[in-house]
């Protein structure tokens, strides 16, 4: 695991593909794991267990944010094709 600096105090650590793909089955199974097992995931990534924490709630934030803004458009155009048709 490499680590990218962003300042002298944070870093960010690159998670490869391969443990992206496995977090990814993960989430796509059970998006809010337990601490246990986020600390199996981190084991068998050989992760740190809160590398794997945030992967997780940035997983969901960007999962949420994706649903809002599908969810906006989709107001959008549907108010837009009500108006035309009136």
């Amino acid at each position: 695991m490499s680590i990218r600096r962003f300042s002298s105090h944070t870093y960010s650590p690159e998670v490869s593909l391969t443990a992206k793909d496995a977090l990814g089955r993960h989430f796509r199974e059970k998006s809010k794991p337990s601490s246990q097992e986020i600390v199996r995931m981190a084991e068998g990534l050989h992760l740190e267990k809160e590398v794997v924490r945030v992967w997780f709630c940035n997983c969901r934030q960007r999962e949420k944010r994706v649903k809002t803004s599908l969810h906006q458009s989709t107001f959008l155009s549907l108010s837009k094709d009500q108006a035309c048709c009136r």
